[in-house]
């Protein structure tokens, strides 16, 4: 499993659009302190269009 940025953050996903060939966004999240939580921007990864799937 990977790990955010930051100890204690796990890594989400969300696609960013309504297609199935759509980017996804990537964000660790979690909470560092009770009751304080944090969030970090990774990445983007935009699927391989050329292979035609």
């Amino acid at each position: 499993m990977y790990r955010g940025r930051k100890p204690g953050l796990d890594l989400h996903y969300a696609s960013l659009g309504d297609g199935h060939d759509e980017p996804l966004g990537i964000v660790s999240f979690g909470e560092v302190q009770p009751g304080r939580y944090a969030a970090a921007f990774e990445a983007v990864l935009w699927p391989d269009s050329s292979s035609g799937n």
